[in-house]
């Protein structure tokens, strides 16, 4: 690129395609100002993709990447993971709503296994199931560096959860999953409770969506007795009653961490409220920290 100060370029919905691409992964190569670049909605495919990581295995400047939308295919996963080995430089990467096997699941994951510096990566509408999901976990296991990880709107399930569960109990550098709008039911809830249990590292879990009743809630609040660390949790569009709702307000008296919970329906509301308003104006006498309460 010619422009010496440019940083940031949007070339979203501009049917660049694949060729188009090629030439941006040539510029890529000898750029050094551009940090941020947006590819989303171009259906530039696989091939597409790989030109992008190409220029990103040469390139030191450019630290955010989107490619929402763009049919990249387990080619253009591939080729990502295969960049991620390479560059050292990428901080964050959205690949959002492009759909992925197990195969580009678990190429991703060893890309992440190797990679220091991407610290967010958006798979949220990529038709991720159970098994591309443990295969994402695995490499998570090993990696020390990624924060955030979407995974919203998939396929995940009890299996996936577990295998996630798993992955919080030795992951030390991950602070926000997304879960929302998943298939995670009880038995996932569960798992994820147990991992909590041992994890000191996470702040934010978002579990909307998820089919989750009164025994999910019960789950979830005997972890929060026992973490310290996670500061925001999101529950709405789920089953929960009052029973649920009083079961979480009970076990918040022996949390002094969790800052936000996101619940939605009057059951709720009304159960919780009371006693979150009385724990608020506790903990605000005692150390000046503040709670609070969205719907």
């Amino acid at each position: 690129m010619q422009i010496k100060t440019l940083a940031s370029i949007d070339l979203s919905r501009d049917n660049i395609g694949a060729e188009g691409c090629k030439a941006l992964g040539e510029c890529l190569k000898r750029n050094s100002s551009l940090t941020r670049i947006k590819l989303s909605e171009n259906r530039v495919g696989g091939d597409g993709c790989k030109a992008i990581s190409e220029g990103l295995k040469i390139n030191k400047t450019l630290t955010h990447r989107s490619f929402s939308g763009n049919r990249v295919g387990d080619e253009g996963y591939e080729a990502l993971a295969e960049g991620l080995l390479c560059n050292q430089f990428l901080a964050s990467a959205d690949l959002s709503y492009n759909p992925v096997s197990v195969d580009g699941c678990k190429a991703l994951a060893e890309g992440l296994k190797c990679n220091y510096t991407l610290t967010s990566i958006d798979l949220s509408g990529a038709c991720i199931d159970d098994e591309g999901c443990t295969a994402l976990a695995e490499g998570l296991k090993e990696n020390t560096a990624l924060a955030l990880i979407n995974l919203a709107d998939n396929a995940v399930g009890a299996d996936g959860c577990r295998a996630l569960a798993e992955t919080l109990k030795c992951n030390k550098s991950l602070t926000s999953i997304g879960l929302y709008d998943n298939w995670i039911g009880y038995d996932g809830c569960e798992a994820l409770a147990d991992g909590l249990m041992s994890n000191q590292a996470l702040r934010s879990l978002y579990l909307s969506a998820n089919r989750l009743g009164d025994d999910s809630c019960m789950a979830l609040a005997r972890s929060l007795n026992c973490n310290q660390t996670l500061k925001s949790l999101s529950m709405y569009g789920n089953f929960i009653g009052q029973k649920g709702c009083e079961m979480l307000a009970c076990f918040l008296e022996k949390n002094w961490t969790l800052q936000t919970l996101f619940l939605c329906g009057p059951h709720g509301v009304l159960s919780i409220i009371p006693r979150w308003r009385w724990l608020r104006s506790r903990r605000d006498q005692e150390d000046g920290r503040g709670l609070a309460l969205s719907q």
